[in-house]
């Protein structure tokens, strides 16, 4: 990655958060969850991890022995950084990924153009950089890089029937954890 680490700036709020009480950090970007192994040390509340989260939302959604093969899309820096993969691939899944070729062409032109607001461009290139994934074989997507689902609602994209928001199935864990709580008061 390029750039100066944004880790003391986390560690900073992390103390604000322990001074306020926290009782559960939820960190609703993907990129940012490359810090939580050193953040958690500092936290005296426990991370809800995106990708565990994520990982609930397929379970919930599949049977086990249907899914075998998911399509990640997701930038450059969380396919490298091995985020989703480790995780999904010890709970039995194939993880698909976009091509160098397909990042350079489709997905990250796709979610500039989101970033600019060229929603039409932007919707076309990151559809078709899912679709790849669907075409190579992926049965269903995650879509782990928050441009992703904007530009494929957008689209009206048929995809988003196969597919898993990860920030929708942090927000979602975050409600049943709080459910959960409110039976114990």
């Amino acid at each position: 990655s390029t750039g100066p680490s944004p880790l003391p700036q986390l560690l900073e709020a992390i103390e604000q958060l322990n001074r306020v009480g926290t009782t559960l950090l939820v960190m609703p970007c993907n990129t940012v969850h490359h810090w939580i192994a050193q953040l958690q040390p500092a936290s005296h509340a426990p991370f809800l991890h995106i990708v565990d989260a994520t990982l609930e939302a397929l379970q919930r959604t599949h049977h086990p022995t249907q899914l075998k093969r998911v399509g990640l899309v997701a930038t450059r820096g969380a396919l490298r950084t091995r985020l989703y993969q480790d995780t999904l691939q010890q709970h039995g899944l194939e993880v698909l990924e976009n091509t160098e070729a397909e990042l350079d062409t489709l997905f990250m032109p796709g979610c500039y153009a989101i970033k600019r607001h060229a929603l039409d461009e932007g919707a076309a290139l990151i559809e078709a950089a899912a679709q790849a994934l669907i075409d190579r074989g992926a049965q269903h997507l995650i879509l782990a890089c928050t441009e992703v689902p904007l530009a494929l609602t957008h689209a009206h994209s048929p995809l988003l029937q196969h597919s898993t928001d990860p920030s929708q199935a942090l927000a979602d864990a975050v409600v049943q954890r709080w459910l959960a709580a409110q039976k114990t008061i």
